[in-house]
C-alpha cells in the first residue's frame, strides 16, 4: 500500500502517467485489503489515480476511479464531493458530452452551497469558469458570457486569478 502509492506519487511527478496509474491501481488494490488504511486515505489515492487516468488520456477509467472515490467519502466532505463532481464534469467534456458536463458541474457547485470558506468560494469560481467555459464550446455564446460576468463577481471575491483569466476569455 504504501510503496505503491510512493511510487505512484513520483511517476506522477515525472509525469509518467500511465505508469503513476498502474502504481496507484496496485496501491488502492493493496489498500482495500488492509484493514487499517483509513477510507479517506484510500479516496484521496482513488483520486490520484484518476487524475493519473484523466492526464493519460484514458477518460473511462478516469471516471471509474472518480465515482469510487466518491463512495469512498464516507465523511461526507461537500468540498471534495464538489472537486470529485467538477472532475467527472471534466471528464464528460473530453468525451464530447456536453449537456453531462454542464449536468455535472451543476451538480458540484450544489455540493457546496451555503458554505462560505475560502476554498468553498474559490471552488465555486472554478465551476463557475468551468460552467462558462462549457457553455462557450456548446455555441450558447449569450449564456457563456452572462455566466462569465458572473465567474468575474465569484473570482474578484474569492481571489481567483485562474477562474479571473478563464471567464475574460469567454468574455472576450
Amino acid at each position: 500500500w504504501r510503496y505503491a502509492a510512493v511510487a505512484g506519487k513520483r511517476a506522477e511527478m515525472a509525469f509518467a502517467n500511465v505508469e503513476a496509474a498502474g502504481l496507484y491501481t496496485r496501491a488502492v488494490e493493496a489498500g482495500r485489503r488492509l484493514p487499517d488504511v483509513p477510507r479517506k486515505d484510500l479516496a484521496a489515492t482513488y483520486i490520484r489515480l484518476g487524475d493519473s487516468w484523466y492526464r493519460a488520456s484514458e477518460f473511462g477509467k478516469a471516471s471509474g476511479a472518480y465515482g469510487v472515490a466518491r463512495r469512498l467519502n464516507v465523511d461526507h466532505d461537500r468540498l471534495i464531493e464538489s472537486e470529485l463532481l467538477l472532475k467527472q464534469s471534466r471528464v464528460e467534456e473530453k468525451l464530447g458530452q456536453y449537456p453531462k458536463a454542464l449536468r455535472w458541474a451543476s451538480r458540484a457547485r450544489t455540493a457546496i452551497e451555503g458554505i462560505a470558506s475560502p476554498e468553498a468560494l474559490r471552488q465555486v469560481s472554478q465551476i463557475s469558469a468551468w460552467y462558462c467555459m462549457v457553455m462557450q464550446q456548446t455555441g450558447k455564446v449569450e449564456d457563456a458570457v452572462r455566466w462569465a460576468k458572473r465567474t468575474i463577481a465569484e473570482a474578484k471575491a474569492s481571489g481567483d486569478q485562474d477562474a479571473l483569466g478563464s471567464a475574460y476569455i469567454v468574455q472576450a
